[in-house]
């Protein structure tokens, strides 16, 4: 790279902005990782809340938390649990989203392995 140029990671960004600026409202645009921790503390609003690469957390009625990661295995979307918030962090959700990411890329089913 030349001095005084943009770097790629700079680039790959002003790109991203600036096409989610001209998509539509509901496309994914949202940078990974789009939760963090006071937030998940303090949401009571009944719903699911993506923090990207497959985590979610699904708020009920109750207030119950909990995480889950969407993933396609064998071409089968499906939803692997990961626990309940507190008992499991933010952290720990996003440690679990990668090992089983990993995994499925090496063509091994966590939801088998997990039984």
């Amino acid at each position: 790279m030349k001095s005084g140029s943009i770097s790629e990671k700079t680039v790959h960004k002003l790109v991203r902005e600036t096409v989610c600026k001209i998509l539509p409202h509901n496309y994914r645009c949202r940078e990974r990782h789009g939760l963090f921790e006071g937030f998940v503390q303090s949401v009571q609003e009944t719903g699911t809340y993506s923090d990207g690469g497959g985590l979610n957390l699904r708020v009920e009625k109750s207030g119950a938390k909990y995480w889950f990661q969407r993933v396609t295995i064998d071409r089968k979307r499906r939803n692997l649990g990961l626990g309940g918030y507190p008992t499991v962090s933010l952290a720990e959700a996003r440690k679990a989203t990668l090992l089983n990411t990993r995994m499925i890329r090496k063509g091994r089913d966590p939801l088998a392995e997990k039984r």
